[in-house]
Order: C-alpha cells, then sequence, then structure tokens
C-alpha cells in the first residue's frame, strides 16, 4: 500500500510537469524546472472571505466535504448573502483559498507581499488550477498576462464578454462561469513558472444562467 501511494503521488507530479510543459507561464521552458521544489499530502479548499471548508483532498483518500464524505464536485460556492448558490453560466465568480498540506515542508502557503496585481508579491510557492480539458469554454480560460504587461505572469483570463479577469493571486483563486457544463480542475502547487504537483480532479458544475 505504502508503495502505491507513492507511485501515485509521483504520477501526479509527472503528470503536473507535462501539463505545463507545453505551455509554461507566458512560453517559458517548464520541461526543466530545476531544484527546490515542493510537495503535498493534502489541500483544503475554502471560501475565501469566511474560511468556510468546502473541500478537503488528501493522496490516500482523494476529495472529501467536511464530513469526510466522497466528494465528486465543489459544493455551491458563490456568496448570496449568507446563502451559498451554484455557479451559473455568465454570473458572478467563486472565490476560493486554497492551503497545501506537506510533510516536508513547515508552511508552503503562499505569501503576499502587497502592492499591485501586476507585481504578483506572493511567495514562491502560489496555488493555481488547471482544466483536465484546456480547451474547455465552461470557465474563463485559457490563463494570460495581464494586456498591460505581456511578458508578465499568467494570471489572468478572459470571459466570453470581453472582460479581462484576474483567477489566480498567491493561494485564491477565482473561478468565473461561462457555459453551463462541467469543467474538471486539478489543483496544482505553482513554483516560480512551472507546477511542482498537482491535485486528483474536481468537478466544477456550471449551471444554466437565470
Amino acid at each position: 500500500m505504502e508503495n502505491c501511494q507513492k507511485v501515485k503521488s509521483l504520477l501526479w507530479t509527472l503528470s503536473a510537469w507535462l501539463v505545463v510543459a507545453g505551455c509554461g507561464d507566458n512560453g517559458l521552458d517548464v520541461t526543466d524546472p530545476g531544484g527546490g521544489h515542493g510537495s503535498f499530502e493534502g489541500a483544503v479548499l475554502s471560501l475565501a472571505d469566511t474560511g468556510t471548508v468546502l473541500a478537503d483532498w488528501s493522496i490516500d483518500e482523494g476529495w472529501r466535504d467536511p464530513m469526510g464524505e466522497v466528494l465528486d464536485a465543489l459544493p455551491p460556492a458563490v456568496r448570496s448573502g449568507d446563502a451559498l448558490e451554484p455557479l451559473r453560466a455568465g454570473g458572478p465568480p467563486a472565490y476560493l483559498r486554497v492551503h497545501f498540506r506537506s510533510s516536508d515542508m513547515l508552511d508552503i502557503a503562499p505569501l503576499d507581499g502587497g502592492g499591485t496585481t501586476l507585481e504578483n508579491p506572493c511567495g514562491e510557492f502560489s496555488a493555481r488550477y488547471f482544466p483536465v480539458d484546456d480547451a474547455t469554454q465552461v470557465i474563463a480560460w485559457p490563463n494570460v498576462p495581464h494586456s498591460d504587461q505581456p511578458s508578465g505572469p499568467a494570471l489572468f483570463a478572459n470571459r466570453a464578454d470581453g472582460e479581462l479577469v484576474q483567477i489566480f493571486h498567491c493561494n485564491e483563486l477565482h473561478i468565473y462561469p461561462e457555459r453551463a457544463g462541467i469543467a474538471e480542475l486539478e489543483l496544482l502547487l505553482w513554483h516560480v513558472n512551472h507546477a511542482d504537483q498537482a491535485s486528483d480532479a474536481l468537478a466544477v458544475e456550471v449551471l444554466e444562467g437565470s
């Protein structure tokens, strides 16, 4: 069992490298990411504003809800007053925060140093997501640099109406719904310009707009 878990972790790490090797961050060559890598055994997805836990992933058990039950899809995550609503096409985004659990690093939660979003003042590690279907139109994708800084980090995406929105910032992920359907997203531990590791995919369902 222990060997299987190690193999699974290795496969996920390799898959994350392969995913980003073809695109990188603004065309950077990440086929040989170098040293200083991080790893994680689990990740917690919560609401960015309240810290309410929505989903928990571990290498051993996959995705679970806060009660420990198997989770197939992201729960409703759009704030509407005191309630949480599902994502709807063309509607407001889900604002999420990620905390990575690790056995070989004291704290790999990304750090925000302030400043403008274009400067991306985060720690060495940050959080991102990547759709299993890179051509998905269910959410705002692909990630691109800001139009005012074409050589900058690919932290943004264009919505269907042309609005440029930020989808990654340190340990926060913003998911903008565009079309009804399902997008499967992997969480990435991003290290400078490449992914060190990825989680299992979690389905994100977008309903028809109201």
